[in-house]
């Protein structure tokens, strides 16, 4: 089987010397083996612990993805050569079969990624989940003082309660923000805000004074997903743990997420993972809070309050400060 040109070769030299700095990587070296000598793609040979290792590199720059023929042969020269470890690198990926193999002769299947480098056919497309929290409706509630608002208007809508001339829901919005995030797995928020002293405000073109207000919200936790393409600027895919090897230094690229690609998906059997040593993972939150009036200014609410506010969460009645609002 072709193995492709040397170029491939020298890529997969130069992301193995960026993931074994403290190692000697030799490309095209001919070492002795029972039958007579045979020549390496690409060894690393270095000093763990005391003790000299040897890994063996075989470059595969096919335009078909590696199949299990290439993973017998490979199989054969780990049994003359005895590395430590052999790794197959391939620039199309691997048949399900040949991963399979793999796994169980315990030769690692990996592709290189360099970004930037065209000739680097592997493409990393990362299927990411994102936990979504959303103010699904909402219902704002006004307590006024009755003494003085002989002209209250019969109908309004959320939008028309104005003090200083800006919207209260842009306020209103904050809040929501804070209180989904604070309470994700919570379907109902009932918050009731008493005022310091009777307040004015403008309610559909109308002068009236409030004692308070109330916010209704009911939420949701979901799930979202999308695909996005990854890159590293000198590193690797390991088909095997399905998990890109990012070496020191080198930066972790990810695509643009598109605003409308998110599709409904399973919630994740596990929300934490655990992660071993110089591993990471990405969580994203999506927020669906109350909108925005768009083009207005946020009045400076808070102030106006008393500085604990009634809060019903799914029923049970907490009394508790006003969040903060940053």
């Amino acid at each position: 089987m072709p193995k492709g040109g040397k170029w491939f070769e020298d890529a997969v030299a130069e992301v193995a010397r960026s993931l074994h700095p403290e190692a000697t990587i030799r490309v095209r070296q001919k070492v002795e083996g029972p039958d007579g000598h045979r020549e390496l793609d690409v060894e690393i040979r270095g000093v763990r612990e005391g003790r000299e290792y040897f890994i063996l590199l075989e470059c595969k720059d096919l335009k078909r993805p590696v199949d299990v023929e290439s993973l017998d042969k490979l199989h054969a020269l780990t049994l003359d050569l005895k590395p430590d470890l052999a790794i197959i690198y391939s620039n199309s990926g691997f048949s399900a079969q040949a991963l399979r193999k793999a796994n169980r002769l315990g030769i690692g299947a990996m592709s290189a990624l360099r970004a930037g480098d065209k000739r680097i056919r592997y493409v990393v497309d990362r299927l990411v989940v994102a936990k979504r929290l959303s103010v699904d409706t909402y219902i704002l509630n006004v307590f006024p003082d009755r003494a003085g608002n002989l002209h209250f208007p019969e109908q309004w809508a959320p939008s028309e309660l104005l003090y200083e001339g800006l919207p209260v829901l842009n306020w209103a919005s904050q809040i929501s923000r804070a209180f989904i995030q604070e309470y994700e797995c919570v379907h109902e928020i009932v918050c009731r805000f008493h005022f310091l002293t009777d307040t004015p405000f403008v309610l559909a073109g109308t002068a009236i004074k409030l004692t308070g207000f109330e916010l209704k919200m009911l939420c949701s936790r979901t799930w979202r997903c999308q695909l996005v393409r990854a890159d590293v600027t000198s590193g690797a895919f390991d088909h095997i743990r399905d998990s890109v090897v990012i070496p020191s230094g080198a930066a972790y690229n990810i695509g643009m997420f598109e605003k409308d690609k998110w599709e409904p998906c399973e919630i994740p059997p596990e929300e934490q993972q655990e992660l071993g040593a110089g591993e990471l993972v990405m969580q994203i939150t999506l927020l669906n809070y109350i909108p925005l009036v768009v083009g207005k200014g946020t009045p400076e609410i808070t102030k106006l309050l008393k500085p604990i506010a009634d809060l019903v969460v799914d029923g049970s009645v907490i009394q508790r400060p006003l969040p903060i609002i940053i």
